[in-house]
Formats: C-alpha cells, structure tokens, sequence
C-alpha cells in the first residue's frame, strides 16, 4: 500500500526540485538547497499527492472493498 503513496511522493517531489535546479541555474554556480528548502519541498509535494492516488492505494492493498 504504501509503495504507489511513496512514489507519487518521490516524483512531485523530483519535480519541484529539478524545476527549482532549472530555473535557478545562473552561470555555472553551484546549486544548494539547506535542510528548510528540502522540508518546504516536501510539503509543497505532499500537498500535490492526490486523495484519489492514496484511496487506490488502500483498495489495491485491500484495506477497501
């Protein structure tokens, strides 16, 4: 159950980030993101998690008939 929440998590959170990467990029600069960038990332990703996406997970599970 937890593998396709896990996932989506991963992929919204990838995206966020390589977006950050892209739009940020100035010049041959070194990109960084510290510890409170990372956690509002991954809020910013949970938030993009879909209801729909964790109910089919807890059907395909079998915690929903």
């Amino acid at each position: 159950m937890d593998q396709g929440v896990i996932q989506s998590l991963k992929s919204h959170y990838r995206r966020l980030l390589l977006k950050i990467v892209h739009f940020s990029d100035s010049g041959g600069e070194i990109f960084s993101i510290n510890l409170l960038d990372g956690i509002n990332f991954l809020h910013m990703a949970w938030q993009r998690v879909s209801k729909h996406t964790i109910f089919n997970c807890f059907q395909h599970g079998g915690f929903l008939n």
